[in-house]
């Protein structure tokens, strides 16, 4: 009688382990799939500043062109 407790609690135990590992890696799926967003907001971000840069360099050569900006001092 025992024994059959001992193995009933050890197959609970086997069930909750089993559970376990599932949730881990459906939360390292999770995680991966995160970091993934996360690289591509990090590239999204990097080429608009990129690109604001850009326009701001146009925009200076455009004043000065039609002398709208003030002569830069060094």
């Amino acid at each position: 009688m025992t024994e059959n407790l001992v193995l009933e609690h050890l197959r609970l135990i086997r069930a909750d382990l089993a559970e376990l590992k599932k949730e881990t890696a459906s939360n390292s799926l999770q995680i991966s799939a995160m970091g993934q967003q996360f690289a591509g907001l990090t590239s999204a971000v990097y080429g608009t500043k990129s690109d604001m840069e850009d326009i701001k360099q146009r925009l200076a050569r455009i004043e000065r062109r039609l002398e709208l900006a003030e002569p830069e001092t060094l």
